[in-house]
Parts: structure tokens; C-alpha cells; sequence
């Protein structure tokens, strides 16, 4: 897995209208998608090419499952900057979508020509770095889910992922066993890259046994919407208490 980590300045402030980290990304995604769609007319699912289409596995099946490139995004990231203020922004490629590594480095030396929508930036540090991607975990008992996830079952859509990750992605991540159990569980919702809202859970969850969680993973967030900010956790109960 590589982490891309990109600093920007805005020379004349901005004022986004919902958060930047989103809009770069859904940029991103969608220059993906008319770099290698043949097929415009119609939708990913009915494409003769799909299975052949880059932008078609790297968005995990046009955002049906897991995307191969996730950005870090925050619900609570700052929409106004002042002059000269700065973005940080990071993006992961998942197992071997370290090839296309090279859209990215499109993205923000080209193809923005330091412009998101109308507003000028200019790139102060532009980084990568690779992880093992079980080198660093986290043991964990409980935890809070802190941004929506798409099932109340935690380590199910945990397992979820990581299946999808392992096969379309050639990841080496593991399965969990063990048995999920909630407490003040409530409806959540979040937005996709349409603005249409999603409907998920947060809660505290504690588990039949300790479990460990590559840190990576955890960065990223779990389930279907970590590409939106989803699946954030805040440990409870761990060798080592943290919030991601």
C-alpha cells in the first residue's frame, strides 16, 4: 500500500462548500474515469469493458464495493481558509493499485494546473511512502464508531472489506473471528460523491475477545463508506489507546 501525503496553500484564501478533501478526491475519480471510459453512454455495470477498465477497479466497481483509492476525509473537515492557509491532503492506494500510482501524480502536477474549482493553490510538498500492510496493529476490545458504517455487525463488514481487498487487490489481510456486540446504536448518514445521502451506524461496539487491526486499515476507516469519511473508530480498550 502507498500513502501519498500533499500539501497545498491557497495564496488567496478559499471557501469550499463542503469539504475540500471530498472535492479533490471526487476530482480525482472522475479524471480516472474519462482517461479510460470508452463507453460513456453507458453505466459501468452494462459495459463490455469493465473488467478490463481501470477506472472500473479502482473505484471498487464504480463505488459498489471498496474502492482501490481512498482519500483520508474527515466529516468535520474546515471549508473556509484564509490567505496563504494551508490543506493537507492523503490519499492510499490499496494492495497492488500501487501501479497506478501514476494518476495521482497526474492529478496534481497536471491536470488541476493548480486550479480546483476556480480557486488557485499552489503544491508546497508533494510525498509517498509505502506500508507493510500488517507491520503496525492495534489489539482492540471496544471501540466507538464515530462516522457511519454500513452494518451494525462491525467485524463483519470488517471481514467484508478485507475479502474484497484480498481478492480484487491482492491484499494478504486476515479475517477476524469474533462476535460483535452494541450499545447505543443510532442512524447515521452520510453523503456520497452525488450528495446523495447513505444510512449507516454509529455506536460503541465490544467484542467476544481482543482482535487486532492493522493501523492502516484503521486510518482508512471500515466498511463501504471509509472512501466518504465512514467507518472511524476511536479505541477504547486497546494495548495502546488511540482515536483515528
Amino acid at each position: 500500500m502507498i500513502e501519498y501525503n500533499i500539501k497545498l496553500s491557497f495564496p488567496l484564501g478559499a471557501n469550499f462548500f463542503k469539504s475540500p478533501n471530498l472535492l479533490f478526491y471526487k476530482k480525482m475519480m472522475q479524471m480516472i474515469k474519462k482517461l479510460n471510459c470508452v463507453n460513456s453512454e453507458r453505466k459501468c455495470r452494462d459495459c463490455p469493458n469493465k473488467m478490463v477498465c481501470n477506472y472500473y477497479r479502482l473505484s471498487g466497481e464504480d463505488f459498489l464495493y471498496y474502492p482501490g483509492i481512498v482519500s483520508k476525509i474527515s466529516l468535520f473537515d474546515s471549508k473556509i481558509y484564509q490567505e496563504n492557509q494551508e490543506l493537507n491532503l492523503s490519499f492510499y492506494l490499496i494492495g497492488d493499485c500501487h501501479q497506478f500510482s501514476g494518476y495521482i501524480d497526474l492529478f496534481f502536477q497536471q491536470y488541476l494546473n493548480q486550479n480546483i474549482g476556480g480557486i488557485p493553490f499552489y503544491i508546497k510538498s508533494f510525498e509517498n511512502k509505502y506500508f507493510d500492510e500488517e507491520e503496525d496493529s492495534l489489539s482492540i476490545r471496544s471501540c466507538v464508531i464515530k462516522t457511519p458504517i454500513e452494518r451494525e455487525d462491525l467485524m463483519g463488514s470488517y471481514n467484508q472489506m478485507i475479502e474484497y481487498y484480498d481478492h480484487n487487490y491482492h491484499c494478504l489481510y486476515s479475517k477476524i473471528k469474533a462476535e460483535t456486540k452494541v450499545s447505543n446504536f443510532k442512524f447515521s448518514q452520510i453523503e456520497d460523491l452525488h450528495s446523495k445521502r447513505m444510512s449507516g451506524y454509529i455506536g460503541s461496539v465490544f467484542l467476544s475477545k481482543i482482535v487486532d487491526i492493522p493501523n492502516i486499515l484503521l486510518e482508512i476507516g471500515i466498511g463501504k463508506f471509509n472512501y466518504l469519511g465512514g467507518g472511524k473508530i476511536a479505541i477504547k480498550d486497546s494495548a495502546e489507546k488511540t482515536e483515528i
